[in-house]
């Protein structure tokens, strides 16, 4: 499969639930004080270290659709599974012309969810990149000194 998303289950164990993500374990809530935003941010930041650099608004909006078109295209193939399930023996001409088309358009899905995650791929090392150059050119911090 791809290496940001296509064919990798996530096996996180959460779901979205009224708009925030939420824990599917029994038993495991999200925060529900002031800090549930930061726990939040940083259980994101850990399944996507990318947002540690700060990307563009576009990339991170670039990322998630694609996100978004992994999980369509497994549903794609779950859906074509099943229908050939179904179908069995009994393959009618019309039934061969659908299954043929939803191959093709499945096949031209997956190469373009390739094609994406190859630019983002880059555009992230490009993001890591310029990230790694401008903590070069930063000064050190100065220490503050004990008193003596």
């Amino acid at each position: 499969g791809c290496g940001i998303g296509c064919g990798s289950g996530s096996g996180d164990g959460e779901e979205v639930r009224g708009g925030a993500m939420v824990s599917a374990q029994p038993g495991v809530s999200a925060p529900s004080n002031g800090s549930a935003n930061r726990a939040r941010f940083h259980d994101l930041a850990q399944r996507l270290p990318i947002l540690r650099y700060d990307p563009p608004i576009d990339f991170v909006e670039d990322l998630f659709a694609h996100y978004l078109d992994v999980l369509e295209l497994r549903a794609a193939e779950r859906d074509l599974d099943e229908d050939m399930a179904l179908i069995g023996d009994a393959l009618e001409e019309g039934d061969w012309q659908r299954i043929r088309a939803q191959s093709q358009d499945l096949a031209r899905r997956k190469e373009e969810c390739a094609r994406d995650e190859h630019a983002l791929a880059e555009r992230a090392r490009q993001l890591r990149g310029a990230a790694a150059a401008v903590a070069s050119l930063a000064p050190d911090t100065p220490r503050a000194e004990a008193p003596a």
